[in-house]
């Protein structure tokens, strides 16, 4: 069922991204986002986003997992 105030083409742009986000062990203010996967379904995000956080924190000893999250319904931003 089409929500009826957005457009089919808006609809087809819609994702979910699994958004990790990582703080440095000596400093944990120091925290970035990384964004590994942005098109996914929203039942695989949950799934896999450990996985990716696994295989991140693996090739980045110096950082420790803060939190994730899977963000449904992000419009893609268009390259300028």
């Amino acid at each position: 069922m089409q929500h009826p105030r957005i457009g089919r083409a808006v609809l087809e742009k819609l994702m979910t991204a699994l958004v990790l986000v990582f703080c440095l062990q000596g400093a944990p203010g120091s925290c970035i986002e990384q964004r590994p996967l942005e098109s996914l379904a929203l039942p695989a995000c949950l799934v896999r986003g450990q996985e990716y956080a696994q295989e991140w924190l693996a090739e980045h000893p110096k950082w420790v997992l803060s939190g994730w999250r899977c963000e449904h319904n992000v419009p893609r931003k268009q390259p300028a």
